[in-house]
């Protein structure tokens, strides 16, 4: 029995190694149609065969699985290519022909003899990055989260605002991050357009918390925000259309712009709506439900949509429903005769051609960070950002999905074992920290907030996490809104305190933390900066 519990442990351990190189545990093979097998090695067979030679006899390897039988010879086998016929051998023969193979991938599914086990592993479907950080909206070249900005090679941008929960773009060499109010980085130089309680403010107006946007030409930009559409060259404001649903949840958004005519496409008040080059709003047409997300396929400019109970499809101005919203999804993307839908529940792929449904990943997915970038889907989820390739996400089945049942007295004792480990790894734990076991029940908002203006010049998302040992979705729980936009309140607050209203520039950015180019920007010149 302890042969098998160190067996076990040896699996465990070839899992960790390998799936650090794309492959995770599928399968232990050591019994077939209630045989126990003997596994010697890995055979390349005919027509790209992989098969396996065991004391059983030669068996063909299938889609992670034993499969027929194809030969009795028994022990070590080779297959002679010349005389298309399996041949006894011995270990030594075998590695002087070149011919021992202890491990060898077939589809997506690695084999690996070990100590006379089949091992098969099968390719993990995704990468995942920005470990614990809520991803809230990804461009081609820059990553939006509620613990600050950073590009695609993760750099974080430290100049940049801490936290965002719009779009990022790129336009007239000027990074524009929408973080619910609005910044631009130009020649290196930050500017912020943000008023006390967060919104977008331009010329000393506040219109509403950002969500999009974009450029018209080189000096006017259109802007997205939570009270309607505005078009701005930064010093002065034109309200384009406003929307009568001013609550953070409604959905406004920017869809597309025709490349031909520069026609607009957006979403705003469940309403579907173009711009023309006039910027007069047209509606084109008003959903019955309050919609989640609408999406164009750019290929053939059909548009779909996600409402409260079904994720359909636009074309020529008509409505089709394609399948019920069963998940509560909040985005979509459409791919060729397939979609890509996430939601609080997970992400997941649905087939048009049969209306399959199949989900991918299980997480707590981000509303508006989901897009196809470099022949790869990245999806923003609470605890962090994934990517998947086009080809595995399009070859992708249920059967991937279901790693088939190891032996149950090895999972048995394995699980008994896997448990001892895991209480003495925590109790150890727990000792080195020298942490009350009952410490992250006793957490409150108050004790948070008194953590963040203790550290009110240095304190992050991740620092937080790691002071009270909790996961960002209870943090957010426990505040009632997310860590960001916490902190940006309580340095907001000391910001406009009566106790700091004379206090420099200098002296201000030592308290809070905010930048001097930041703090100018909200004074103006009204404050000394030395």
């Amino acid at each position: 029995m302890i042969k098998n519990i160190l067996l076990l442990i040896i699996f465990i351990s070839a899992q960790t190694s390998l799936g650090e190189k794309g492959y995770v545990l599928h399968n232990l093979i050591f019994y077939h149609n209630d045989l126990e097998l003997k596994c010697y090695n890995l055979i390349d067979g005919p027509e790209n065969q992989l098969l396996i030679a065991t004391d059983q006899g030669v068996y063909m390897l299938n889609e992670g699985d034993v499969s027929s039988a194809v030969d009795k010879l028994k022990g070590w086998v080779k297959f002679n290519f010349l005389t298309d016929t399996f041949e006894a051998s011995t270990k030594y023969e075998l590695i002087e022909s070149g011919k021992y193979l202890t491990f060898a991938t077939a589809g997506r599914y690695l084999y690996k003899v070990i100590d006379g086990k089949l091992v098969v592993y099968t390719k993990t479907y995704y990468n995942k990055y920005l470990e614990n950080e809520s991803v809230r909206a990804i461009s081609s070249n820059y990553i939006a989260t509620y613990g600050g900005i950073y590009t695609f090679e993760l750099d974080s941008l430290v100049n940049y605002p801490n936290y965002s929960s719009g779009k990022i773009r790129r336009f007239n060499n000027k990074t524009f991050v929408v973080y619910d109010g609005l910044f631009y980085e130009e020649d290196g130089q930050p500017h912020y357009f943000t008023s006390a309680i967060g919104e977008i403010q331009i010329g000393g107006q506040s219109i509403g918390y950002g969500v999009d946007i974009l450029a018209l030409n080189e000096d006017q930009y259109l802007l997205f925000t939570s009270k309607g559409i505005w078009k701005t060259d930064f010093t002065n404001l034109e309200l384009i259309d406003v929307s009568i649903k001013t609550e953070r949840s409604s959905t406004t958004k920017f869809i597309h712009k025709y490349p031909n005519d520069g026609r607009i496409l957006y979403l705003m008040d469940d309403s579907l709506k173009l711009l023309g080059k006039d910027l007069n709003p047209e509606t084109l047409l008003t959903f019955k439900e309050e919609v989640e997300d609408v999406v164009i396929n750019e290929m053939n400019e059909d548009l779909y949509f996600i409402d409260k109970k079904i994720v359909g499809l636009i074309r020529n101005s008509k409505i089709q429903k394609i399948t019920d919203n069963t998940e509560k999804f909040h985005s979509i993307l459409p791919l060729e005769n397939i979609l890509v839908l996430t939601s609080n529940n997970g992400l997941f792929k649905l087939d048009l051609n049969n209306l399959k449904q199949i989900k991918f990943i299980s997480d707590e997915f981000n509303k508006t960070s989901l897009e196809f970038i470099k022949d790869s889907i990245w999806a923003g989820s609470v605890s962090g950002l994934y990517s998947i390739s086009l080809e595995d996400f399009e070859d992708y089945t249920e059967l991937n999905s279901k790693a088939k049942a190891i032996n149950s007295i090895y999972w048995f004792f394995g699980g008994i074992l896997g448990v001892l480990l895991t209480i003495i790894a925590t109790l150890v734990f727990r000792l080195k920290k020298r942490t009350p076991l009952g410490l992250s029940e006793d957490i409150t908002r108050e004790s948070i907030l008194n953590y963040i203006n203790d550290n009110l010049k240095i304190v992050t998302l991740a620092s937080i996490q790691r002071e009270f040992k909790v996961s960002y979705r209870r943090l957010s729980k426990i505040l009632g809104e997310s860590p960001g936009k916490t902190i940006e309140k309580e340095r907001k607050k000391i910001l406009y305190s009566r106790t700091n209203k004379n206090k420099s520039m200098v002296e201000l950015s030592a308290i809070t933390g905010y930048s001097v180019p930041y703090l100018k920007k909200i004074y103006g010149s009204n404050k000394h900066s030395y």
